[in-house]
């Protein structure tokens, strides 16, 4: 058992997320706390990057 704990990669607590989803696929999933701690879970390069860019 104590091996198994440490062999576990305990992922931090990111309690807040976007999805970013286009034609029925998910092209982003961003998680972040607000300590700072983020992680992109994924990313798919594509042309929703400049539908995205020219919202801002």
């Amino acid at each position: 058992y104590r091996h198994a704990l440490e062999r576990q990669r305990a992922r931090p607590d990111l309690p807040y997320g976007l999805d970013v989803w286009r034609d029925g696929a998910n092209v982003l999933r961003l998680l972040w706390a607000d300590a700072g701690a983020f992680e992109v879970v994924s990313f798919v390069r594509g042309a929703w990057e400049d539908a995205a860019l020219a919202m801002v």
